[in-house]
Formats: structure tokens, C-alpha cells, sequence
């Protein structure tokens, strides 16, 4: 039992961390082609889905969790059953902006929520700056 565990988690910690860099990469592409500079801002997005979703029930794919505007700008959404909520919070514009990645699952439905972030900002020359990925009871299975 407990291998199945360790299994589980590692294949619901790959999911969050691809998914998190897939949003990562848009949201860098998404900088990219913006012509306003100083007036960028990052989108927001989600939480998408609302509520946080149960570890052995995932919650399955659902084209209409990626129509709000912040996922349709980033051209993301997930074609796959998922484990995890996932939200873009952002702030500031141009060298002030700022993104956070957030994910959150109840991996082991007992109300004990992993969370997982990543961020990023804007340098004084306009670079983006990726922020490592930081967690939260990254394999809560107990």
C-alpha cells in the first residue's frame, strides 16, 4: 500500500509541475509579444476548477473550465483528467509586473490542501525574472 502511495505521488507531482511550466512558458510568450511594455500587465486566471479537487476522484476534462479570459489570452487549458486547481494571480505593470502560479489538490481527500507556486517578475530592463517553484505538502498521502 504505502508503494502505491509513492507512486501516486510521484505521478500527481509530475502532472502539477508540468502543468505549472506549461503556464509558465505562456505567460513568458505571452510578455514576448506584447508591445506595451510599460503598460503590461500579466493576465489572471482562475481558480479553475472552483472548487480544489480530490486526489482519487480527479476532475475531468473540461473545456469550459479554460474559456475566462486570462486562460483564453494564454491559449492554456488541459485536454486530460487533473488533479489539481490552478490559478494565475497577477499585479503591477510594466517593470513592476508580477505573476504567481498557484496550484492546490487535496491529494488524499482529507482536507489537507498541497500547494505549490511559482513566480515571476519584470527587472529594471524589462526581463522577465522566473522565480523558483516553491510547495507546500508537495506528497500529503497520509
Amino acid at each position: 500500500m504505502k508503494k502505491r502511495q509513492e507512486y501516486n505521488a510521484m505521478l500527481w507531482t509530475a502532472e502539477v509541475n508540468e502543468n505549472i511550466e506549461r503556464i509558465y512558458q505562456a505567460l513568458a510568450r505571452h510578455r514576448a509579444r506584447a508591445k506595451d511594455k510599460a503598460g503590461y500587465r500579466f493576465p489572471s486566471a482562475g481558480p479553475s476548477p472552483a472548487h480544489i479537487p480530490c486526489g482519487k476522484k480527479p476532475h475531468r476534462a473540461d473545456a469550459k473550465l479554460w474559456q475566462s479570459a486570462g486562460w483564453k489570452e494564454l491559449g492554456f487549458t488541459i485536454g486530460e483528467s487533473f488533479r489539481y486547481q490552478y490559478q494565475i494571480i497577477s499585479s503591477g505593470t510594466g517593470s513592476k509586473a508580477r505573476f504567481k502560479i498557484r496550484a492546490h489538490a487535496d491529494l488524499d481527500c482529507d482536507g489537507v490542501y498541497s500547494t505549490y507556486e511559482r513566480s515571476g517578475t519584470i527587472d529594471v530592463k524589462g526581463k522577465l525574472i522566473d522565480g523558483l517553484l516553491d510547495w507546500d505538502k508537495a506528497k500529503e498521502l497520509e
